[in-house]
Formats: structure tokens, C-alpha cells, sequence
């Protein structure tokens, strides 16, 4: 018997790091078996699997809905002042779950994320109003869980504030705001549902019924809970550590969901109406590299630099003089080399080496520690040339001055 419909639009994949445990092809072969239409991606403050988790919904035939659980700072993003914390003693940063409807929902959710990373970050990748009344087209949005600015202001009875914020929120999003209701056996919740249900009323805003999946099946609740240790660096029989209050942060079923939420039936049929209003398709090109283009001097192609770059620093750590002939006597180099920057043009990653040597450049000048590097390519004479491998290696100078040139991937060992 196939079970009732609902879709999960709030849900953590191991993308969550460190807190999410639903793998993504499993998580589809679940919501298969559940008669699922669709299932929704909301990781914590990023879009690292939305691609593993587009084609495995493709693949499955199941609608993805593509989201992110975003951090709200309180007040402005830029501001980085001493932390707040809630009454468990944690980052006191707001929580709100967006939804791409479109492409245009999708660039901004990009663009939001992008932002919080690198003008918000701040312990977390954080967002401000500001921006969302900048960057909210095509974008649905969710009163959040208990740890959002709507709950927390409930919570803390702050009534009047909550449905300022609400009102707030709806008019960023109009039409495209749902108060989200969840039940996971925490009392806060129950007095939160009741305020939500009332502004629903006088509001006119719909709610949405969600489970805040962080794990796949029921009996994965122990092997959450261990996770969670991990990322807080804690052990399982210490009573002070974080764990999650409540039961049933899994992928619940339609008829679960339903028996839950059975006193708003609307907020279960609001889940279908979201899925049915965000129809995002990805042109996602695969098999391909999609790199940036590193910028040269006009007149100039990327593997005239490269190479003009890899033979400069190969004489540079030769210790000869900019246009002094490289010796007889390091002539394995010089084959050595011509073969790889004839490989690296060939393959067209002249502008990767580049990009990744002036980055790997700047770090030096600004006392910012660099690995030694790893794979094929940071075994490479080019790469050690360009200065992307071998900061503190002397080998190469030794080497020559020896007579006794490098054995292929010496740098890397030894660099």
C-alpha cells in the first residue's frame, strides 16, 4: 500500500558536515520505496552536493529540489563581535531554509552563499537581512527550525518580535514564505507550532510541515549521535555534551508525517504545493573541466606564459642567469621538461599551473604555510619550475651542481 504523499523539504545529507548522515544514492532509493515525488536538499551553509545530489535524483526519477539551511547573523554580516550563545551554550546564529524555485532562484541562492563565505564568515558562513532583501527572487523561504529568528524570539517570549519578523520576512518573500511546523517531541516546538498556527490565521501565510532529517532510517539515531560526538569532539557517555533534544530526525514517511501533523493536514499538503512550485533544471555539463580563465598580457596565449614561466624558474633554481643557456650537462632536464609542458599545453591546463602558481606565490609573500603538494602533477619538473611545489627543497640545486639529475616524482617525495 503506498504511503501518503508528502516531500521533505528540510533535509541534511553527509554534506552537513559532521552533522548530516544521509548519503545521497541511498537517500533516492528511500524515497523511491516511499512513493516520495520529490525531496529537497538543504545542507548547512553550503551547495557542496548539489550536483552528486541533482544526478542521483535524475537517475532515480525523483524531483530534486535544490536549498540551503543558511546562517542569519543577527545583525550586520561584516560585523564580527564577540559570539552570543544560546541557553545550551552554542553559536547563537539564526537558521533559515531557502529553496530555489528557478534558475534565477538558483544563481541567487549562489550568490547568497558565496557572500556568506566570504564577507560573513565568521565561525559560520553567514548572511544578513540585507542581503536577502537584495538577492530573494525565485527563492522560497521558511520560518526555519527552532534555532531561526522566529522560533528563538518565541521561545524567549519575545512574541511581538517574532511576528514583526514574520511580517518582515513575508514581505521579502511575498508570496513565497511559509511558516514551517515541526514535532520531534520538544516542548519548545509545541510552543512555537501554537504562536506559528495563530499568525497563519491572522497572516494569511500557509504552513509547512518538515522533519529536520539528519539521518536516513530510524535505527540510525545511534550512529548520528556517535557523528556528533565527533564533531564536537566529545565521548558518548559525557551528560554536558550536544546532542540532538527530541527522536525522529529521519526521512519519516508520507503516512508518519501525516499521523504527526494530523491537526494541520494543510501543512502536509503545503509540502506537494512546494515541490510543484520549484522546477529548477541544471544544465550540468559533465565530462568536462569548466576552469577559469587566467588572465595574460594581450598578444600572449596561457601556454606561451606557462612555459615562458616553467623554463624561467627551472634556470632560477639552476641558479643560471635569465637567458643563459641551460648546460649539456643538465640535459635531462631540459628533455624532461619539454616533455611536460608539451603534455600540460596538449591537455589545455596551461592556465590551472598558472592560476595555481600565483596563488601558491602569494601565500609565500604573505607568510601563509603551503603543502608540498600532491598527485602526478606536483611530482612534475614544471610545477617545481613555476614554484608551485619544493619551497624549502634544495634538491634540484644540489642535484645539479652534482651532476646527477632528479628521478621522476623526487620533488614530491622530497619537496
Amino acid at each position: 500500500m503506498a504511503s501518503a504523499p508528502f516531500v521533505h523539504c528540510h533535509l541534511h545529507s553527509q554534506y552537513s558536515l559532521l552533522d548530516g548522515a544521509i548519503k545521497i544514492d541511498p537517500l533516492f532509493e528511500r524515497a523511491r520505496a516511499l512513493n516520495m515525488p520529490a525531496v529537497s536538499l538543504t545542507d548547512h551553509g553550503n551547495l557542496f552536493g548539489v550536483v552528486e545530489f541533482y544526478e542521483a535524483a535524475m537517475r532515480a526519477e525523483v524531483k530534486p529540489i535544490i536549498g540551503c539551511e543558511v546562517y542569519v547573523a543577527s545583525g550586520s554580516r561584516f560585523s564580527k563581535e564577540k559570539r552570543e550563545h544560546d541557553a545550551s551554550g552554542f553559536d547563537a546564529i539564526n537558521h533559515l531554509i531557502l529553496l530555489a524555485m528557478n534558475d534565477t532562484g538558483y544563481k541567487n541562492l549562489m550568490y547568497l552563499v558565496s557572500k556568506a563565505y566570504l564577507e560573513g564568515f565568521y565561525y559560520k558562513p553567514r548572511i544578513d537581512l540585507d542581503l536577502l532583501r537584495e538577492r530573494h527572487e525565485g527563492l522560497i523561504a521558511t520560518s526555519g527550525c527552532l534555532s531561526s529568528m522566529v522560533s528563538r524570539a518565541i521561545t524567549s517570549g519575545q512574541t511581538d518580535t517574532a511576528w514583526e519578523l514574520v511580517e518582515d520576512f513575508s514581505g521579502i518573500f511575498k508570496d513565497r514564505y511559509y511558516l514551517e511546523v515541526q514535532r520531534h517531541g520538544i516542548g519548545d516546538q509545541d510552543r512555537v507550532n501554537a504562536e506559528l498556527a495563530k499568525m497563519s490565521v491572522d497572516m494569511k501565510l500557509p504552513l509547512l510541515a518538515t522533519n529536520d532529517a539528519h539521518y536516513l532510517n530510524d535505527c540510525d539515531h545511534e550512529p548520528h549521535d556517535a557523528l556528533l560526538c565527533i564533531g564536537t569532539a566529545a565521548n558518548l557517555d559525557d551528560p554536558k555534551r550536544f546532542r540532538f533534544d527530541g527522536q525522529g530526525f529521519y526521512l519519516k514517511s508520507g503516512d508518519e508525517m501525516a499521523e504527526v501533523f494530523r491537526d494541520h493536514p494543510s501543512a502536509i499538503s503545503n509540502s506537494l504545493e512546494v515541490a510543484e512550485r520549484c522546477n529548477l533544471v541544471l544544465g550540468l555539463e559533465t565530462g568536462e573541466y569548466h576552469l577559469p580563465e587566467f588572465q595574460v598580457p594581450a598578444g600572449r596565449t596561457r601556454e606561451e606564459v606557462f612555459a615562458e614561466q616553467a623554463w624561467s624558474g627551472l634556470r632560477n633554481r639552476l641558479r643560471l642567469a635569465p637567458d643563459e643557456p641551460i648546460p649539456p650537462r643538465h640535459a635531462e632536464y631540459v628533455k624532461r621538461m619539454e616533455h611536460e609542458i608539451g603534455v600540460v599545453q596538449s591537455m589545455g591546463f596551461a592556465g590551472y599551473f598558472l592560476i595555481v602558481a600565483d596563488f601558491i606565490d602569494y601565500a609565500k609573500r604573505e607568510g601563509i604555510p603551503v603543502g608540498p603538494g600532491r598527485g602526478s602533477a606536483a611530482g612534475s619538473l614544471a610545477a617545481y619550475g613555476l614554484g608551485i611545489t619544493g619551497h624549502r627543497c634544495r634538491l634540484l640545486q644540489e642535484r645539479a651542481r652534482s651532476g646527477h639529475p632528479l628521478r621522476t616524482g623526487e620533488v614530491r617525495r622530497r619537496g
